[in-house]
């Protein structure tokens, strides 16, 4: 059983601070098994309820499990300025806006990881992270997970 990441009151009190809140699907779908129709529902959907909760625009989606396609692009486009996919990594201003890296909050747990990131620090962490996260993926395909 998945545990909610977020609830309404902490994206309340983050976008109180200053936090972007980006979009993630209505119902975390993955988006690439969507007919159009569920597809355009998903992502109008999510940011619909986002913008009423929050009396703000939302204008950035997270693609849920960082699955990006084309189709996924161009519908993501129809609705969002941009959109995050899951390669780990900085963005720069020459990616596709609709294809950007991200650095998930999952490796942002410890105060450690954010001064590192903050301070520029990161260069040397982000390969890490990026070669353990291939070694992990490695290791579950080769035991069929």
């Amino acid at each position: 059983r998945r545990e909610p990441v977020l609830a309404w009151s902490d994206l309340d009190v983050l976008h109180t601070a200053g936090f972007r809140i980006a979009a993630h699907g209505r119902s975390h779908a993955r988006l690439d098994r969507c007919d159009d129709a569920t597809l355009d529902a998903e992502l109008r959907g999510a940011r619909e309820a986002i913008e009423q909760r929050l009396s703000h625009p939302c204008r950035l989606l997270a693609y849920p499990y960082g699955l990006s396609s084309r189709r996924l692009r161009r519908a993501a486009a129809r609705h969002f300025a941009a959109a995050f996919g899951m390669r780990l990594d900085v963005t720069t201003a020459r990616q596709d806006r609709h294809d950007l890296p991200r650095i998930d909050a999952y490796y942002l747990r410890s105060r450690k990881a954010v001064d590192r990131l903050i301070s520029g620090r990161w260069r040397g962490w982000l390969r890490m992270r990026r070669a353990l996260r291939d070694v992990r993926r490695a290791a579950a395909m080769a035991v069929g997970s």
